[in-house]
Parts: structure tokens; C-alpha cells; sequence
């Protein structure tokens, strides 16, 4: 019979927290916020390429798997939601809605998505979304704010009537959420 041995790592910060003289748990967050301040740039900047990939890859005379795109829109909303590039987020969430829940007879595309086989109509929802993420990106592009605020809106009115509203999620998503007590 075997001995099973277990091992406990000791964390970092558990260890700061607990000693006296220690940091607090607010000085600990404010310096991750800090951290992430600093990686913002370089992280948002990244968004553009992501986006390029992902006009890329859907390259309507092609054939690309919805997984792929999918997992494509699901990066660019998780580094969005990360630096609180909310419009993008919500747009990147809503794209991702339209490629996972759509129905497959209503969108004519199977796994794969092919300009032979699937509804124009959802192939130009799915180029809609990618161009409105260009526009978003861009402010001089986008608009201000009430202007980027009607680009979300329509996006997501447009995968409402290809998924359903049970399945529109960006906006439950991307809702701005209180703060934990102990952040405070």
C-alpha cells in the first residue's frame, strides 16, 4: 500500500496578510490594480490583432468551424472585460451569443460556416459584429458614447432574433456588478 502524501504550497500573500506588520488585503488589491493599469495598454493594443484574426479566420468564402470563431470572440471579450472595455465586451458577448445558440436550420450552417451553405443572413450578422468590434476599437470610428451605445444595442437586437432572448446573454454578461464587501 501506498503513503499518501499531501502538500500545501505555501501563497504569498495569504502569508503578508497574516504576519503582523503585514500588508492588508485593500493594499494588496489597490497594488493588483495597479499591476493591471500598468498591462493595459499593451493589452488593449493587443485587441486589434485579435480582431484582425478574427476577420480572418471568418473569411466568408471559406469554411470555418463556429467553435473557432467562437473561441476567437470569447478572447477578445475576456481581455475587454478584464480592462473595463465595456462597449467591446458587450459587442465581443453578443457575437459569441449568435455563433453558439443560433439554430442550425435558422442559421443554414453546421458546425462549419460556409458561403455555400449557410442563411446570408446570419453570414452578415456574423460580418456585422466583426466590423462593428473594428468601430468600437477605434473611437474616431465608434463614435461617442450614445453613438457606441446604439452600436451595442443593435448587435444585440440582432442576435435576439437569431438565438432568442433566452439566449442573448451579453447584456447579463457585461452588467456592471458591485464590488465584494471585503475589497473595501
Amino acid at each position: 500500500m501506498r503513503r499518501v502524501s499531501i502538500f500545501h504550497p505555501e501563497h504569498r500573500l495569504k502569508a503578508l496578510l497574516a504576519r503582523p506588520g503585514g500588508i492588508t488585503a485593500a493594499h494588496a488589491v489597490a497594488r493588483a490594480h495597479e499591476r493591471l493599469e500598468a498591462i493595459s495598454v499593451r493589452c488593449l493594443a493587443g485587441l486589434d490583432d485579435k480582431i484582425d484574426a478574427l476577420a480572418e479566420t471568418f473569411a466568408p468564402a471559406g469554411s470555418t468551424p463556429r467553435h473557432v470563431l467562437s473561441a476567437e470572440a470569447s478572447e477578445i471579450f475576456a481581455v475587454a472585460a478584464l480592462f473595463a472595455a465595456t462597449d467591446i465586451a458587450r459587442a465581443a458577448a453578443s457575437l459569441c451569443d449568435l455563433l453558439m445558440f443560433a439554430d442550425e436550420a435558422d442559421a443554414g450552417a453546421g458546425p462549419a460556416l460556409s458561403a455555400a451553405t449557410a442563411n446570408p443572413l446570419y453570414l452578415g450578422a456574423v460580418a456585422v459584429h466583426i466590423d462593428a468590434l473594428r468601430r468600437l476599437r477605434r473611437p474616431e470610428r465608434g463614435g461617442d458614447e450614445t453613438g457606441r451605445e446604439q452600436i451595442v444595442a443593435g448587435l444585440v437586437e440582432v442576435v435576439r432574433k437569431f438565438v432568442g432572448p433566452e439566449h442573448a446573454r451579453a447584456e447579463e454578461l457585461c452588467a456592471p456588478r458591485a464590488a465584494p464587501a471585503w475589497v473595501l
